[in-house]
């Protein structure tokens, strides 16, 4: 349940950014993402060339230019008797539907790529299908529960945000926790560049001598060693600390876990009561069966 609720939260929370970056509603975008896999065609290409839609129609509403021509030759118009825009939707499929009707494959192309910003390729499983079939797609995917109201979106993408918030919380707790081991680290570090140079100016000065080499090897290693062995202590009172102050925080914490852990069995305990009849039943009538 937690799985799905994450995955709900990050699906929601992508509707919601595409209808604000698209212009869509996010019904509308979920009827979409049904029929995109069926019809095959990436909901990427599909909102692209619905957002290239309305920068086209705003080009168009003069009524001239190539763009104006285009959606003359389609025979759709971008206005309506007063001038205004009209719904982008509205004009987006039917700019399909005709573009749909065009049996020269080349002129087609051309007009898709003026309007819409993509060759007839990209759309073509797009014009193939037409309006209809995307209509009737986006009502299965009502029938079929998967488009989510606006109030269900809302409160998995405010859950989503929530979950970024505890990530970006978890990554300052990590990068906190950085500094328990750091003094010790960094003094490991600054005495190991040291000894990395004496390995380093040890090996050039050997001049490919095998025997020469092999002392300065012994020597680092033995440096290293010695580096560790003299660090340790400090690291081993770090670590007993950070123990005792755990044990400590459980010890102290103790009776809440107990009273948490009994709840938590109680809880499973009366579950498998209630549902041990159920249980018994379906077994007889698998062994009458």
């Amino acid at each position: 349940m937690t799985a799905a609720t994450v995955a709900g939260s990050n699906y929601a929370d992508d509707i919601l950014t595409q209808s604000v970056y698209t212009r869509q509603t996010t019904d509308d975008l979920q009827k979409y993402a049904y029929a995109a896999q069926f019809i095959d065609v990436e909901m990427e290409t599909l909102t692209k060339s619905m957002t290239k839609n309305i920068k086209a129609m705003d080009g168009a509403r003069g009524g001239t230019g190539a763009v104006a021509e285009a959606y003359k030759q389609l025979g759709v118009s971008v206005t309506n008797a007063d001038g205004s825009l009209r719904n982008s939707n509205e004009v987006y499929w039917e700019t399909i539907d005709a573009l749909k009707g065009i049996p020269n494959e080349t002129e087609r192309d051309v007009l898709a790529m003026q309007i819409l910003g993509k060759s007839a390729t990209e759309l073509n499983s797009v014009i193939e299908a037409g309006s209809d079939t995307f209509k009737a797609y986006g009502d299965e995917a009502v029938a079929m529960g998967a488009v989510m109201s606006g109030d269900q979106l809302n409160a998995l993408g405010a859950f989503n945000d929530k979950l970024a918030t505890l990530t970006a919380g978890m990554d300052g707790l990590k990068n906190s926790a950085a500094m328990i081991a750091l003094p010790f680290l960094d003094t490991l570090a600054t005495d190991g560049i040291s000894v990395l140079g004496e390995f380093s100016k040890g090996i050039q000065e050997a001049n490919g001598d095998v025997g020469k080499m092999a002392d300065v090897i012994g020597g680092t290693l033995s440096n290293i060693v010695g580096l560790i062995a003299d660090k340790l202590p400090e690291f081993v009172d770090m670590g007993v600390e950070m123990i005792t102050s755990l044990v400590e925080g459980v010890v102290d914490n103790l009776p809440t876990i107990i009273d948490a852990a009994l709840q938590i069995i109680m809880s499973l305990v009366d579950g498998l009561i209630e549902l041990l009849p159920m249980v018994v039943e379906g077994a007889l009538q698998i062994v009458a069966s």
